[in-house]
């Protein structure tokens, strides 16, 4: 079958590649013919790309848009991995604008429980099905190939130079529970935070002692590099907090319906914007203090000599431990951090 698709469909061989296997051992439980971009060096484990797949009974086969399995494998481990291959497959298909009309086939059922096959059910995107009874000719076939194509390469557009890793990281961010460092991230964060919080309870205090190296950015989709936030850090630092504000414990809040207990909200206190400039990593529980609403939104919008008000409370209490994980900043440039032009010595 490779070499008739090269020929019928006039694949340029200096772009596509079409690699098939009959069915091998164990692994290959459904034999499969696909179609990959050599310029994105994606390969059948790896990366995205058209199959054709057919069902272990050999009823039918599938024209399939579909994604490798191993990076979910290697980074979750199999039966998470696959729950998150389904969610990308998921989150793909909603960005694209290319789908044929004929081929928006949602799910494939492949007869067989076999890795192989799981795999390719779950990194399904979309496609559609040729049922052995009633086959279209060889023509309409190519022709389903030939657009998916289309569907393929807008697919990569939107990769935008992303290498598999980053895009789908990107993809993933706020199923993994962590959130970028934006107003529209903002709330929902907040709310993750608290929600893990209430599962989490009977945690003890969680207690740094080294530098931790900067973690590898995340990659937007317009190609900047950015360093979100994790829930789970943020929630553990309203622990060690006791949910009080770090500025002033007596300000007065209340009750979270998610917590069970007093409502305050997590802030990074050196941005995570400034995490390119930082050899070590910023998303440390120790960098997170526990602000009430009012103090946290004081920080982000209020008036210059209020902020450092409170960013001098703040600092003289951590920084000492901010610089033993790598973290130091002296206040003049944190103040520069918060948009202060002044630096905060001159508003005091």
């Amino acid at each position: 079958m490779p070499p008739i698709l090269l020929k019928e469909a006039k694949l340029d061989q200096s772009m596509y590649r079409v690699q098939g296997s009959p069915g091998q051992g164990n692994w290959a439980d459904v034999p499969w013919v696909a179609v990959f971009n050599k310029q994105k060096n994606v390969e059948a484990t790896k990366g995205y790309y058209i199959v054709f797949v057919f069902r272990s009974d050999f009823k039918g086969f599938y024209i399939s848009l579909n994604q490798g399995c191993t990076y979910f494998h290697e980074k979750y481990k199999e039966k998470l991995g696959n729950e998150k291959l389904g969610i990308v497959s998921n989150k793909v298909r909603e960005l694209l604008h290319t789908i044929p009309k004929e081929q928006g086939l949602i799910n494939i059922d492949l007869v067989s429980q076999g890795r192989l096959a799981k795999g390719y059910m779950k990194g399904h995107i979309c496609g559609t099905y040729y049922d052995q009874d009633n086959l279209p000719d060889s023509k309409k076939i190519i022709e389903d190939l030939e657009e998916l194509l289309i569907t393929y390469e807008e697919l990569l557009v939107i990769m935008n130079g992303r290498t598999l890793e980053q895009f789908n990281d990107y993809l993933l961010l706020n199923d993994d529970q962590y959130y970028l460092e934006d107003e529209s991230s903002e709330e929902k964060f907040q709310e993750t935070l608290l929600e893990i919080e209430k599962k989490n309870q009977n945690v003890p205090n969680y207690i740094e002692e080294n530098p931790e190296l900067r973690p590898p950015a995340l990659v937007d989709k317009g190609g900047s590099e950015k360093w979100p936030r994790d829930s789970k850090k943020a929630s553990r630092a309203l622990r060690n907090n006791n949910f009080k504000c770090s500025f002033d414990d007596s300000h007065s809040t209340f009750i979270s319906k998610k917590s069970g207990k007093f409502y305050v909200e997590a802030h990074h206190f050196i941005p995570m914007a400034q995490q390119k400039s930082y050899k070590y990593n910023l998303d440390r529980v120790a960098n997170i203090f526990a602000l009430c609403p009012n103090c946290h939104r004081m920080v982000h919008h209020g008036r210059d000599n209020d902020k450092v008000i409170v960013l001098r409370k703040l600092y003289k209490d951590r920084i000492h431990k901010l610089e033993s994980l790598g973290l130091g900043i002296t206040f003049t440039d944190l103040c520069k951090a918060y948009g202060i032009s002044k630096g905060g010595n001159d508003l005091l």
